[in-house]
């Protein structure tokens, strides 16, 4: 029994694990987007960042498999990595976007998707340290859930402006789903939503257990406290 349930703790620890290096994936991945979109020379870390992602995905999956203890918590920790899958599906949907329309950009057009590559990154650690946190500590990592929306908040309102553009140079602005820009940009809001979803993902598995947790503790407390008294009775 005692190696059963030893064995349990080990495949749940691997999947934290695994879960938190996932979750650094998007950030490298944007950062090397980044660099590579801005030289237009292939950033090769992207390529790595794939594979990475297909490999620690494919081991994560198995993990999962065998860690069945609690149905609950196995749920919300699958729905964690499904919203996190998805944040990578996403951004590299980016990458052949960019790649496939940077000569049909104006080049200031270009530059500026390109500068909120960079402001993707963060956002995406962001999300990597509030993942993190969910394992250590739910008050820190409440805090990084909420830097995550405000960052994603304020990368999509500037987004905004990659909406219209004036396609017939009559000085009326234009909306068009055809767009360079506008297929890039909303292609990196729905990366940030997923972002954000990661964010109220992670708020709902604190919800759910914070009571286990702090009844937990209580429970340990009382008992430190009734063992005191105790040694206190026997002097």
């Amino acid at each position: 029994m005692f190696r059963r349930l030893s064995g349990f703790r080990t495949v749940q620890r691997k999947i934290e694990e695994k879960i938190i290096q996932l979750s650094f994936i998007p950030s490298k991945y944007f950062e090397a987007l980044y660099v590579e979109c801005g030289t237009k020379i292939t950033c090769h870390t992207c390529d790595i960042c794939e594979m990475e992602e297909k490999s620690v995905r494919n081991e994560l999956l198995k993990l999962m498999k065998k860690g069945v203890v609690d149905t609950k918590i196995e749920l919300e920790k699958f729905q964690l990595y499904e919203r996190i899958n998805a944040v990578y599906i996403k951004s590299s949907s980016i990458r052949i976007l960019m790649d496939e329309h940077a000569n049909k950009m104006l080049k200031g057009t270009y530059d500026n998707l390109v500068g909120i590559l960079k402001e993707c990154s963060v956002a995406a650690k962001t999300m990597h340290y509030a993942v993190k946190a969910l394992y250590d500590n739910y008050n820190e990592a409440i805090v990084k859930v909420e830097e995550l929306k405000e960052k994603c908040d304020e990368i999509i309102e500037g987004l905004f402006s990659f909406r219209y553009c004036d396609r017939d140079g009559d000085g009326c602005e234009d909306y068009s789903f055809e767009d360079p820009e506008v297929l890039i940009g909303n292609t990196i809001r729905s990366s940030l939503q997923e972002m954000n979803n990661v964010g109220y993902k992670i708020l709902q598995i604190i919800k759910l257990f914070s009571y286990n947790h702090h009844h937990l503790k209580s429970s340990e407390d009382e008992e430190k406290e009734e063992e005191k008294e105790l040694e206190e009775a026997k002097k």
